[in-house]
């Protein structure tokens, strides 16, 4: 299944005859300036884990590739010749772009200078072993790689010492038994001051009997809040710790990409700029993304069985100190620490993508306070 979000897919064309690009004797370096400071640090980091890279010929350009893909690496050549999409690259902008920038380059170079094919093992919570994941995944699932916070250094020592360690967040469980919550917010089909209602062109959100209900008829996806229009001020100060969570279900002709799902965000009312926001959403199709609207991509695409298709699937996000926690149906399922992305604003809501249903039983927001 070839996904909207998809990280980084990248070919790898091995060479039968070794070429050479060298002349007398003289070292070859052709590289784009942008992609100068990547390939730099990923020679530090070769040395600062045993790994020196004595030759360092390399040719680096940007190119206008196909289908999909990101990079391409045309392994058994000297000098080690790579080609970075042009209309890629340039999208990579954010708080996060220079991780997805240094993680697509670190990828090609591994296969050029180290020789590493795809490795496409996963570890236990289903974050991928190394950044050299590729080709056909398990599961039809993304290859997206969560390349930034607690989990970048080990990476970056996976690609160098092809290490078999686990790390200590692939298998972490959390235990939130010492939290004493507490109800800030509640909203079901009996409170409908607790809901945005509206009814436009593209955008039909309502009470409807039992339920709440989202109808996108435009194109493209959109971050509907909690509240109505009305009473649209904050909710809850994001910066403190709190529990979100509804229990939504999907409803559209499309099975593989159509997502719905929660997030919180600074804005407050339904529009298609929804920067910055974590989201956690999922596709009927049993497809799970999270991350944070303004980088590119999902920080990880996980096929989940445990959705309902058809019915309802319960989501939950805790925020405990610099840490996001995600839940499904009562079921932790991955954190994500904020040390390099923090969040900020106010209102709690829903994503929904064009022509899609977003159904909801219930939202609840409860703050969260440590009581030992």
């Amino acid at each position: 299944m070839k996904r909207i979000l998809t990280y980084i897919e990248v070919l790898c064309i091995s060479v039968l005859v070794f070429t050479s690009c060298r002349e007398s004797g003289l070292d070859v370096r052709n590289v784009e300036a942008e992609f100068e400071p990547y390939i730099q640090k990923f020679f530090t980091d070769a040395e600062r884990y045993g790994t020196p890279i004595s030759d360092k010929n390399v040719v680096m350009k940007f190119a206008n590739l196909t289908d999909g893909k990101a990079g391409v690496c045309y392994m058994n050549r000297i000098p080690v010749y790579i080609e970075i999409d042009r209309n890629n690259w340039s999208k990579l902008t954010g708080p996060n772009a220079s991780n997805e920038k240094e993680d697509l380059i670190f990828h090609e170079m591994g296969h050029g200078f180290l020789r590493r094919y795809h490795d496409n093992t996963e570890l236990q919570n289903k974050d991928w072993k190394t950044i050299m994941c590729g080709d056909e995944l398990p599961d039809g699932r993304g290859p997206n790689i969560n390349y930034r916070g607690m989990r970048k250094e080990y990476y970056i020592k996976e690609l160098f010492t092809n290490t078999s360690e686990i790390p200590q967040w692939s298998t972490y469980k959390p235990d939130f038994s010492h939290i004493q919550e507490s109800v800030v917010f509640n909203a079901t089909s009996s409170t409908p001051k607790n809901w945005y209602i509206d009814s436009t062109e593209t955008i039909e959100a309502r009470i409807d009997e039992d339920h709440y209900l989202v109808n996108n008829k435009g194109e493209n996806g959109v971050y509907i809040p909690l509240k109505n229009n009305e009473v649209q001020d904050s909710i809850f100060d994001v910066t403190k710790d709190f529990y979100y969570e509804a229990s939504v279900k999907i409803t559209s002709d499309v099975v593989n990409t159509p997502s719905c799902g929660i997030g919180f965000s600074n804005k407050k009312s339904g529009s298609q700029n929804i920067n910055p926001m974590h989201y956690f959403d999922f596709t009927k199709a049993k497809y799970i993304n999270i991350g944070e609207n303004s980088c590119k991509f999902s920080f990880i695409n996980i096929f989940k069985d445990a959705i309902n298709p058809d019915g309802y699937t319960k989501l939950g996000i805790r925020k405990y100190r610099d840490t996001l926690f995600y839940y499904i149906n009562n079921e932790f399922l991955y954190h994500n620490d904020l040390t390099d992305l923090p969040v900020q604003g106010y209102n709690f809501g829903f994503i929904v993508s064009g022509n899609t249903t977003l159904t909801v039983e219930y939202a609840t927001v409860k703050s969260s306070e440590a009581t030992k």
